[in-house]
């Protein structure tokens, strides 16, 4: 991906609604594409979206900004609980805490899951 589609990414993705940032880890190396799919099945149950990034290198893990979750300690114990493919480690979102830029600059690979949905405070 092009630094300036990086860019047009970053300013997109702060226009909307995220709650959490994971990190979910694998025991074992997986492909991006078989990443991307183990994180599109943990989520559907909770009918979330997601913007996640394969970093390079990082055979193990993927990085993701979640939305459409309610705002509760009941939620993220509940998405900790149903990752069972390796560790798990959940943020709260901040907005001005650079987890955006973070994500997509480190980029290898991008995947979007369902539709989020445009931020208003």
């Amino acid at each position: 991906m092009e630094p300036q589609d990086k860019d047009q990414l970053i300013t997109w993705a702060r226009t909307r609604d995220w709650d959490v940032f994971a990190t979910p880890s694998f025991r074992y190396p997986v492909t991006t594409d078989r990443a991307f799919q183990a994180v599109e099945h943990w989520l559907r149950p909770f009918r979330a979206y997601a913007l996640v990034a394969r970093h390079m290198g990082e055979a193990h893990a993927v990085h993701l900004l979640i939305g459409g979750i309610p705002q509760s300690a009941y939620m993220l114990g509940a998405l900790r609980d149903t990752w069972q493919r390796g560790n798990l480690h959940l943020d709260r979102f901040h907005p001005r805490g650079g987890a955006i830029a973070y994500l997509i600059n480190r980029a290898d690979a991008i995947d979007l899951i369902g539709t989020p949905k445009v931020y208003r405070p």
